[in-house]
């Protein structure tokens, strides 16, 4: 018998907050929000995007490994119907970004754009999954009240 490894129910809540607060944090400090505060390539602007990004990080692993109220076979196997939406939701991005750069005359100009895309393309799988799995739980417990 294979164990999962999930995490408590409790750690979903944390979750919610961790994920958008350290986004927002993240984009803000990358748009040079704080820099009226805080110079620009200095330690603690450097803290505050590290923080801000694994804060967001953190929020999205307990958001997707977080157990529900009622853990049971039908949502282990919505966990993996989610992975695999997820994979071909990402697969197909792929495609269709690496069709658009070999029809059209843009591409990534530089470094910047290029780990951009790349860290798009990570995210993108997680938020797909993330999307899947509580829109189907929404729509089961929906059904389930109306019943």
């Amino acid at each position: 018998m294979i164990q999962k490894v999930l995490l408590p129910h409790r750690y979903k809540k944390a979750g919610v907050w961790f994920a958008p607060i350290g986004f927002i944090t993240w984009c803000a400090a990358q748009q040079g929000a704080f820099s009226g505060w805080i110079e620009t390539g200095s330690w603690q602007m450097v803290t505050i995007l590290a923080t801000s990004f694994f804060g967001f990080l953190a929020g999205l692993y307990f958001l997707i490994f977080a157990k529900e109220k009622n853990e049971d076979e039908y949502i282990a196997k919505l966990r993996l119907q989610s992975f695999q939406t997820a994979a071909f939701g990402q697969l197909a991005f792929f495609i269709l970004s690496f069709v658009y750069i070999a029809l059209s005359v843009n591409e990534p100009a530089g470094d910047a754009q290029l780990e951009l895309f790349l860290i798009l393309a990570i995210l993108l799988f997680w938020v797909f999954y993330i999307a899947y799995f509580n829109i189907t739980m929404y729509r089961i417990r929906k059904m389930a009240h109306e019943k």
